[in-house]
């Protein structure tokens, strides 16, 4: 039984995909959610930004042409967000 209960978080962690491994449990709620209408509502510095790219791009993969929203104060805020979360997955 011992075995069991120490084995069963890294089964569990086998059944992620790869790419939401750096993801805390907050965030993989958040991605895997099946939700039609969805928010992120945390904290400063919680991985808002890196959770929400790694959704759209999921999103993207899977149906390819479908229109998406990202929401910031500005264009160019958007941009550095976007791309610094981006550049991470590379």
């Amino acid at each position: 039984m011992l075995v069991c209960c120490v084995l069963q978080p890294l089964t569990r962690l086998l059944k992620i995909p790869e790419e939401r491994r750096a993801l805390t449990p907050p965030e993989l709620r958040f991605v895997g959610s099946t939700a039609k209408r969805r928010t992120n509502c945390s904290g400063r510095r919680a991985g808002k930004s890196f959770s929400v790219t790694l959704w759209l791009v999921e999103q993207w993969k899977s149906r390819p042409n479908q229109s998406s929203i990202f929401l910031a104060l500005s264009q160019e805020s958007a941009i550095k967000i976007g791309w610094d979360a981006l550049r991470e997955f590379n």
